[in-house]
């Protein structure tokens, strides 16, 4: 069972980075996304809608997130004659795993809204103080969260 575990986790890991590998290789394309679709799209497969918003990152990381702990869900409850201790334990692992599911939806939901915005993180301007009293040099930072 610890072979198995181990096996699932190095899995989801390797296909982790070969994921980010490819995805930063693929151009950049300025398309309305669907917000329902999105949404759909990670209801249904884990990370799906974070793909199809191109975050890559994100959605290798709900990818084996939900596969870890589904994984642990179906290895908690194999056994018929479980102890309340592991029962809890599956409990929890049901409860991380909603609440990643939820957040999943949401998340693919509103980076589909903001698809199209334009937004650009990390823009260091330099201006001049063009004012015939003052001399002086502005330093802008503007970044998205």
């Amino acid at each position: 069972m610890k072979y198995l575990r181990t096996l699932t986790i190095g899995l989801f890991c390797l296909l982790t980075y070969v994921s980010i590998g490819i995805a930063e290789t693929l151009p950049e394309r300025t398309e309305v996304k669907s917000p329902t679709g999105a949404a759909i799209r990670s209801a249904l497969l884990p990370g799906w809608g974070q793909f199809y918003n191109r975050k890559p990152l994100k959605g290798c990381l709900i990818l084996c997130a939900e596969s870890f702990l589904l994984t642990e869900i179906i290895l908690e409850t194999r056994d018929s004659n479980i102890s309340i201790s592991d029962r809890r334990r599956r409990n929890t692992f049901i409860l991380w795993w909603s609440g990643i599911k939820l957040y999943a939806i949401l998340d693919a939901y509103v980076d589909a809204h903001l698809c199209g915005l334009g937004r650009e993180e990390g823009i260091l301007t330099l201006g001049v103080i063009q004012d015939p009293d003052d001399c002086g040099v502005m330093l802008f930072y503007r970044f998205c969260l």
